[in-house]
Order: structure tokens, then sequence, then C-alpha cells
């Protein structure tokens, strides 16, 4: 994976004149940390520099240039983008820099991108306004928050309708739309935030009207802007998942949870409040380039005791991979695989103590492979439904450090969803992948599998020559996995692996 933060410039401290800083170029984005004499570290998000006595001022330092001034900064730590208002004296200007810098107060600069600041996919009744009013943030570049902005929301599916469709963002960035109210038939009803110039506009939101509340729910949390491209794709891969489990998992109140360690996040992510059945958190970031690794999904949090099942995960994806997936028609499919990782396909299957299980065994000659999945369920559909030659599902004993142990054969699943190698452009859901969800523990809906047969399986459209595919190799993030009191809402373990 690609450093980040290469390329950053650093100017000379003296000793004892700083202790923590961070600021950052607006015109160049060259960001700058370091720390002075005597301190081992400054923790991100609370750097502080002293100026004339004990004062401090609030401000955005605005720079056009950074030149040298001796020797790198001392004790200069890996560079990470944070929001670049810092509490730093006036002593600071002078020490610190050969330049002319223009510091300003606090007041953000010019609004450059719009990001969700609620959840993204809900369902409702129909004709009824949604529970969880739809709302979005307004930044500039570095992150801070621009008031005065006006959002236009407006329905773009489903027939229903808004009151407040025109906020003007707050202090803190943020405009909420008046109420939303779902049509009137049984479907999906997307709703769009626009700014017109804004990285990330417009935001989709996506609401499942039915006669009743959906029976599973899954809440996305952005870490970043997303395109409204990816966005629609991560909304159908909800959709579907909430269509193919069944029943709920259960509400749990987390309080505020940081997540960034438990799940690979950026510093001081954050969740907080009420859980409802499952919530991901989505980092699309740029990783290692085209071409390489794509992205990778996993449970963070489980549920502790019981099925211990999924509360919490996350999906983070290569920004320079996104693309090139959406124009090859692969986006949707590789991100709805991906979702069905962090409910536990492929990361549940083996766990030790508190999870007992293990659903993956060697496996006798005749079936395809040396590793099975042996679970009642997906063993008894594979045979029924989809035409395995036994009641074993082969899973990929190759390539253990990129697909092996958590995916269906390749050579015998082919198109089917969940191999590691994505090829043609037809994908099935199989029965048998939905009901190893059932292995696992979820309630499950049979009628939302795709129709699938070993022997017939749809690998190419007519007359479609082969082409490339996508290959899913270490989309699996192995990492400690931490366990939630479900009552409590606090964690209570963590495994040893994952």
């Amino acid at each position: 994976m690609g450093a980040r933060g290469a390329g950053r410039k650093s100017l000379a401290v003296p000793n004892g004149v700083v202790n923590c800083y961070h600021y950052e170029s607006r015109a160049t984005g060259d960001e700058l940390l370091g720390r002075g004499a005597g301190l081992a570290a400054c923790p991100p998000g609370s750097e502080t520099l002293p100026g004339s006595g004990n004062s401090k001022l609030q401000v955005d330092l605005m720079v056009s240039d950074f030149r040298s001034a001796g020797a790198p900064c001392l004790g200069q730590r890996r560079s990470m983008r944070i929001p670049t208002l810092v509490a730093i004296g006036g002593a600071v200007l002078a020490a610190c820099s050969s330049g002319s810098p223009s510091v300003t107060g606090p007041a953000p600069g010019t609004p450059t991108q719009i990001l969700p600041a609620s959840i993204t996919v809900q369902s409702g009744a129909t004709s009824q306004p949604v529970t969880a009013l739809p709302s979005v943030k307004v930044t500039d570049k570095t992150g801070l928050p621009v008031s005065g902005v006006t959002v236009t929301f407006a329905v773009t599916a489903g027939n229903g309708s808004l009151s407040g469709a025109t906020p003007v963002t707050n202090s803190t960035g943020v405009a909420t739309v008046g109420s939303w109210t779902l049509g009137a038939s049984a479907g999906t009803n997307t709703l769009t935030a626009t700014v017109t110039g804004l990285t990330g506009s417009p935001v989709v939101f996506t609401a499942n009207g039915g006669s009743g509340a959906a029976t599973f729910n899954i809440t996305l949390q952005y870490v970043r802007p997303a395109a409204a491209v990816y966005q629609s794709a991560f909304n159908a891969a909800v959709t579907r998942w909430e269509t193919a489990i069944a029943a709920h998992t259960g509400d749990v109140n987390v309080g505020t949870l940081t997540v960034d360690t438990a799940c690979g996040v950026p510093p001081n992510t954050v969740v907080t409040g009420t859980i409802h059945d499952l919530l991901i958190v989505v980092d699309l970031d740029s990783i290692d380039g085209p071409g390489k690794i794509l992205g990778s999904a996993s449970p963070c949090y489980l549920r502790n005791g019981g099925r211990n099942l999924t509360l919490l995960g996350v999906m983070t994806f290569d920004t320079a991979d996104l693309a090139g997936l959406n124009s090859g028609g692969f986006l949707n499919d590789v991100i709805l695989h991906e979702m069905n990782h962090v409910l536990g396909f492929g990361t549940l299957w083996e766990g030790g103590p508190p999870v007992q299980n293990s659903f993956v065994i060697n496996t006798p000659a005749g079936t395809g492979s040396t590793l099975g999945f042996d679970g009642p369920k997906a063993d008894s559909v594979y045979v029924a439904d989809n035409g395995g030659p036994r009641d074993t599902v082969p899973v990929e004993d190759t390539s253990l450090a990129g697909t092996g142990r958590s995916h269906w054969k390749e050579s015998i699943f082919q198109s089917e969803l969940m191999t590691g190698f994505l090829t043609g452009h037809f994908h099935p859901l199989s029965l048998t992948s939905i009901e190893s969800l059932a292995d696992l523990g979820y309630t499950v809906n049979p009628a939302a599998a795709d129709a699938f047969n070993l022997s017939t399986q749809p690998t190419l459209r007519l007359g479609e020559a082969p082409g490339p595919g996508v290959d899913l190799s270490n989309d699996v993030r192995r990492s400690p996995r931490f366990y939630v009191d479900e009552a409590t809402g606090q964690v209570v373990r963590r495994s040893a692996g994952p």
C-alpha cells in the first residue's frame, strides 16, 4: 500500500519553543506536523502551541508558501489529514516560518464539499414520513464547516413529498430537510441533496417504502464524501441485503464509540447512538493506486454471546479503482460482495472463543476442493437447488493469503457472486450463499436468491467475448474483533485474532 502524506514539507522548530503543532497551506495542501523537545508524542486532534504567557488564539493558517528554515522538525510524525483549526500562539509564527504567513480568524473558507450528516438508507411505511430526516454537511477543503449555504433537496423516485426543501447550513455546516413523506406505492424512494459545484454533490438518500418498517436495517456512515454514483451502488447493496435477511438482530445503544482502532479507519472516527441491526463505516480513500488492492471489508464489532453476529463493520475501497469498476460494469456486484463479508460470509466462518463454530472443514475426494463449508442449510440447498454433486459446499483452497477459506471455490462456482474472482457480467447471488448466512444465525429470505445452477450458470451474455475480471484477493480485512454487550452497549472483550 502506498504511503500517505508523502511529499509533505516541514519546518525547523527550535528546542523548547513548540510543544505540538499542525497546520496546512491552503494553496499547496502541504501539512506540517511536529513537536518540540521533551515530548514523546502529540495526540492527533489536540495540537497546542504556547503564545506569550498562557494565552491561546484560535486561528486558521493561510500560508501561500512554506520554505525550510533549517533541519526537519524534531520528532516529526506521519502526516494525517485532520482539521487545521488549532490552538496556536503568536510566537510560533515568528519561530517557525521564514515566509510571511497571512493569519485570519477562525472563519472557514470557500465551500468545496458536501457529505451525508445522517443515515443514507432507511425503511419506512408508504405515505408516512421517514423517521430519520436526511441531512448533509458542507465544509471547506480542510474539513471546516461552512454556514449560510443553501442546499436543495428533491425527490427523484417514489413520488414522495417534501417540506423545507431548501434549508441553509447552520453554524456547524449542517442542513436538514423539513420532512420527507414516502410515496403511496411500495418500493424504493430516493431523495437528493444538491449544491452545484461541490465535491460529493448530489448526496443520495434512499428509503424503502412498504406496509411497515423493514425487518432488517443496514445503516451506512461515510468517513469521507462519496460521489453520487458510488452512493447509489452502496444503497443498492443495502436494499438487496435488507431483502435477503428477514428478521432483526436487535438494537444496541453504543453511546459514543471511537472505532478507528477496531475498523482501521482515520483517527477519531466516532459512531454514536443506537445501531439498528447493523452499521457499516464506509471509507473511500487512496490506498495503493489502480489495479492493486481495490478494498477490503469485515466485521469490527460483534454482538457478545449467542450468535455473535456483526453489529458494526467496515468497507474500505481505493478511489483509484472505483471509476474502473464502474465503467467495467462491476461496481454494484463488488460492493454487494464486500457487504456480505461484513455480514459474516467468509469472515465469521472460523473463530476462536467466544465464537465456537468452525464451518470450514477438510473434505473427502469428489467435492472439488480440499476445503468445504459445513453448514447444514447451505449444504442442503447446494445440492437441491444449485446443482451441487454432494452436500458439502466447496470453499476456495488455493491462494490462501488472497481468497482462500473465505470464498466459494472459483473453478466450481465460476460466475457466482461470492467467489474470489468476478468474470463476465452476470454474478448471481445463489441460494447457497444466502442460506450460509442462515447457518451463521441470520433469519433469511430464500426468495431473494437469483436463479443459479452449476451446470448452466451464465458466465457471459450470449455472444459476448470473455473480458478482464476483478481479482478480489485480500478483500477480507483480518484483525482482532471487539465484542459488545447488547444490553449495555459496552465493549466487553477482544479476540486474539481475526
